[in-house]
């Protein structure tokens, strides 16, 4: 049975074509994984609600539009195996921040140092070396010892 995954959200209309280039890149990648499909939409006449919608779901602002996207799939297996596949490799994933901090005005680059951090929060300088994550089979074993230990793993 086909399996969909699907996205909403709300994208400043200044950064459309931005977004649309980067949605086609993650097309390429969904079909490189097996997706069989990936369909992109710009939002046009997408009614405001009073209750629920499109628009109160992502917290649309005045400059922004909605829009949404979904991922086709032979079946939830498939699925499951191209995202975990995505995540295991190091030209998808793992490149830190997916903001150019380079790009950011000097305002806007000294707010964004200036976030307060807090007490479990290291620095960029403080983590050091970003090391690629663990092989996904680790969990497994993980997962069966932190409940043979502590008796429930969720």
């Amino acid at each position: 049975m086909p399996y969909v995954d699907g996205f909403v959200a709300a994208v400043p209309n200044a950064n459309r074509d931005a977004y649309q280039a980067h949605a086609a890149s993650m097309a390429v990648l969904f079909r490189e994984f097996g997706a069989l499909r990936v369909v992109e939409t710009w939002g046009h006449d997408v009614p405001e609600g009073k209750v629920t919608s499109f628009p109160l779901a992502v917290q649309r602002a005045g400059d922004e539009t909605v829009v949404f996207s979904w991922v086709e799939w032979p079946s939830k297996e498939v699925r499951d195996a191209g995202w975990q596949a995505m995540m295991q490799d190091p030209e998808v994933w793992g490149l830190g921040t997916v903001l150019d901090l380079a790009k950011l005005s000097g305002e806007d680059r000294a707010r964004f140092d200036a976030l307060e951090l807090g007490i479990a929060t290291l620095t960029p300088a403080e983590l050091g070396v970003t090391l690629s994550e663990p092989h996904p089979s680790w969990m497994v074993k993980l997962e069966e010892d932190w409940t043979e230990r502590y008796g429930v793993a969720q």
